[in-house]
C-alpha cells in the first residue's frame, strides 16, 4: 500500500505544478519507476526525521536544489 500511496502523491504533485519532492524516505527510488518522471527527488539521509538531525542539513539540501535536473534522484547528506 504504501508504493501506492507514494505514486499517487507523485502523480499529485506533478499535476500541481512541483518541481521537487524533498522525503527522508530512502526507500523511495526502489518502490517507484522514477525514470519517467518530470518531477526531481531530492532525498535527504539523515539519523531521523526529527528537526535537531534536519536542521545540519539544510546547506547541502539548498545547494542540491540548486544543481538538481528534472527527473534526477539526488541525495544530500
Amino acid at each position: 500500500m504504501k508504493g501506492l500511496k507514494n505514486r499517487l502523491l507523485l502523480q499529485q504533485a506533478e499535476s500541481a505544478g512541483y518541481e521537487v519532492l524533498i522525503t527522508v524516505d530512502q526507500g523511495l527510488r526502489y518502490q517507484q519507476n522514477l525514470a519517467q518522471r518530470k518531477i526531481s527527488i531530492l532525498m535527504i539521509r539523515s539519523r531521523t526525521n526529527q528537526m535537531e538531525d534536519l536542521v545540519p542539513l539544510v546547506g547541502s539540501v539548498l545547494v542540491a536544489l540548486t544543481e538538481i535536473l528534472p527527473g534526477q534522484v539526488t541525495v544530500a547528506t
